[in-house]
């Protein structure tokens, strides 16, 4: 059996490259996304760009700020971010 310690070495590991692969997959749907916002592949692509330079920029950052919390703040902070979000995105839809 596996010690604790390589246990959560290779459910790292493993997350790792799910969150990593994940990233990906935007590059096969690019002329899709750009068919539907009315805009150039190029630009979408230059947005997946900006995206994918703030995500590493900013999540050290985030996660040097963040980790002075409890988890359990931190997730109850998230949670009502996101559901405050989502009930936004949906009460000014077009």
């Amino acid at each position: 059996m596996l010690k604790s310690n390589q246990l959560k070495i290779y459910l790292l590991t493993l997350l790792s490259f799910f969150v990593g692969t994940s990233q990906f997959i935007i590059a096969g749907v690019l002329d899709k996304i750009a068919d539907s916002l009315n805009i150039t592949v190029s630009s979408v692509g230059q947005l997946v760009t900006v995206f994918a330079l703030a995500s590493a920029i900013c999540t050290p950052i985030l996660t040097m700020l963040i980790s002075k919390y409890s988890l359990k703040t931190t997730i109850n902070r998230n949670i009502y971010l996101f559901s405050w979000s989502f009930f936004n995105t949906i009460k000014f839809r077009i």
